[in-house]
């Protein structure tokens, strides 16, 4: 845990893909995104830097708030997806 959100937010992505990959699954496979944050006056930090995390511009639905947790204990962002198996093209 950093307080520097734009750190916090890149490793919990990075966590979040390593686990979608064990599921041989990838960001596109994300079809629901809740994004809670400590200060929503931090929601634009974590906005433009998770929207690189998803190619060609196709995002999930995205639920975005502050969260209630006391703020001096908690992290800076939790995110939760929601992930459905597409059929990959074959090569």
């Amino acid at each position: 845990m950093t307080q520097d959100i734009e750190l916090q937010l890149r490793q919990t992505m990075r966590n979040l893909l390593d686990d979608l990959q064990e599921a041989d699954m990838d960001f596109s496979d994300v079809t629901q995104a809740i994004v809670y944050v400590r200060d929503i006056a931090d929601i634009e930090k974590v906005q433009s830097l998770y929207g690189t995390f998803f190619k060609n511009g196709v995002f999930p639905t995205r639920t975005s708030l502050q969260n209630s947790f006391d703020k001096k204990t908690a992290t800076g962002e939790q995110i939760s997806f929601i992930a459905v198996r597409q059929p990959k093209p074959k090569k």
